[in-house]
């Protein structure tokens, strides 16, 4: 069964994917630097030509964090999208998406010090279609902030869908 989802629905969650990224591999002292890939397989719903659009393809993930000895961790990610490709499920129109997605954020990881945790994402996505097709952009600009008594405070600076 395919996942369905709205196209800024889908940039909302890769966004989020990537402030959580922080409880991965750090853990020694220090610089650590990943990269991989991962598939995209997803139904998105482009509104700018009312219908749904089929993307598979891949993302290509740069992850690079530092944590100091005094137990703050400071981390970015960038998400690239490659040979991203779709078709209009009502049209038969051939999309392509691009974009990237970039943030990075701080987090105290230590016994010593309350917790305290930041991020920002900016997220940039187009589904570009042939001909006069209008094409879907989605901008966002994301902030999110825990407090060391773990409340949460998030907040959009910027969030625009616009078909051009």
């Amino acid at each position: 069964m395919k996942k369905t989802i709205p196209f800024q629905a889908f940039t909302l969650i890769l966004m989020v994917w990537m402030l959580f990224m922080t409880v991965g591999p750090a853990g020694a002292v220090g610089p650590f630097t990943d990269s991989w890939e991962e598939p995209v397989d997803v139904l998105v719903y482009n509104p700018c030509n009312d219908e749904w659009v089929w993307l598979t393809g891949s993302m290509h993930i740069l992850y690079h964090d530092n944590l100091t000895p005094s137990g703050r961790l400071h981390w970015e990610t960038r998400i690239s999208y490659h040979n991203v490709r779709g078709l209009g499920m009502t049209s038969g129109k051939t999309y392509v998406g691009v974009g990237m997605d970039q943030g990075g954020g701080s987090t105290i990881v230590s016994d010593q010090t309350p917790y305290h945790y930041q991020a920002s994402s900016q997220t940039t996505m187009s589904l570009v279609g042939p001909g006069r097709l209008e094409n879907y952009k989605v901008f966002m600009h994301f902030h999110l902030t825990v407090t060391p008594d773990f409340e949460w405070q998030a907040h959009f600076e910027d969030f625009r869908l616009a078909c051009r």
